[in-house]
């Protein structure tokens, strides 16, 4: 496990987007995206995802100079064409505008079509915080889940977070999966030769539950590997909130589609020159307070309330009641101050794309 400081690995993860052919302010949002992810402990939605990002720009799928237009607007809505470009730059866009909309009526709602992978949905929800705004945002995926009690791959993988500002206490952050488990844990779970924390796979032809993803994954050595097995539910209640979440994104997205209609990027469909269909839906919200009252009297109530829960009594074993993202606020001081840890196999996938495009990594430094 390496240590790298996240000033560097922002202007790594800049650096090889400028070099894939983006303009600054795209590259800015790839490389703050990415980083997000990093600093609150979540690989999954930094560095790995750049990788995936790397592969679908070697096929061609990302337009790298696209910009979002403006399909349907209103004066409390709005809805974008992302135009295939970046999934990072297309969610800062549309949380700008959702913020926009909230300041003049006290509501700002987007949604999102045609766009790539966002990585950690947090570090666009944050970007209300800087306006003392509650902010809220998931995207449909490509199918990875089945249905409560199905065996087919139909159902989202989708994050969801949400923030809300706070005075004296952090804000509150949560940025959550409305699904059992993503394919990139499955991959690391076959790599390490170790098994899932709970039978959450579901055999393709037997309709039988396993915690053992080693004869579902195509190639573990590969990002875009694949999986043939979908993953299920553990309850039915993440079940009924993915079903809510795909009516506000995939159902609701004008000139969008639902997840079952989404393309899963996997090598047998790279490189064959088909277009990947991606990005069937985004819902992000603002919503301002100080439409509703003072920021200040809104602030005090949500200390208070955080106080409230926070000095609860403790079940047995239990020393602290943590709200949404305190966990994450902590490692990402951490992070800033002593530097992140980075797995050394992710690295070299990005030395790899830094060298495609011409780039010395130890250069940049």
């Amino acid at each position: 496990m390496r240590v790298e400081s996240a000033d560097y690995l922002r202007r790594v993860y800049k650096s090889i987007c400028l070099g894939w052919g983006a303009p600054e302010h795209q590259a800015e949002a790839f490389a703050d995206g990415i980083l997000a992810g990093d600093l609150f402990g979540h690989e999954a939605q930094g560095i790995a995802i750049a990788q995936l990002d790397a592969v679908m720009v070697r096929d061609n799928q990302i337009n790298l100079t696209a910009e979002p237009t403006i399909e349907l607007e209103g004066p409390s809505f709005g809805a974008l064409n992302a135009n295939r470009c970046l999934g990072q730059y297309a969610m800062v866009k549309a949380m700008d505008m959702a913020i926009e909309k909230a300041k003049q009526s006290a509501v700002g709602v987007v949604w999102v079509h045609s766009w790539h992978d966002i990585g950690c949905a947090s570090a666009y929800t944050k970007r209300a915080l800087d306006h003392n705004m509650v902010g809220i945002l998931s995207v449909n995926t490509v199918p990875l889940t089945a249905p409560y009690g199905g065996r087919e791959m139909l159902m989202s993988a989708a994050p969801l977070s949400f923030v809300c500002p706070a005075g004296d206490q952090l804000p509150i952050i949560a940025d959550m999966a409305l699904c059992q488990l993503y394919d990139f844990q499955m991959v690391e779970a076959v790599k390490s030769g170790g098994r899932l924390e709970g039978k959450y796979l579901v055999d393709p032809d037997t309709g039988e539950l396993t915690d053992d993803p080693a004869p579902y994954i195509i190639d573990p050595s590969v990002r875009s590997c694949g999986c043939t097995a979908a993953t299920v539910f553990a309850d039915a209640k993440l079940y009924l909130v993915n079903i809510l979440f795909e009516i506000l994104t995939g159902l609701l997205t004008p000139n969008g589609f639902a997840t079952h209609m989404n393309d899963y990027p996997t090598q047998e469909h790279l490189g064959k020159g088909k277009e990947i269909k991606r990005g069937g839906g985004a819902f992000l919200m603002a919503i301002d307070p100080s439409k509703l009252m003072e920021v200040g009297v809104f602030k005090a109530r949500v200390d208070q309330w955080i106080s409230t829960i926070k000095s609860s009594k403790l079940q047995s074993g239990i020393v602290e009641i943590l709200l949404p993202g305190e966990r994450a606020q902590r490692e990402q001081d951490k992070r800033l101050k002593k530097g992140v840890p980075i797995d050394e196999a992710l690295w070299q996938h990005v030395v790899t794309m830094a060298t495609e495009v011409g780039l010395d990594v130890d250069a940049l430094r």
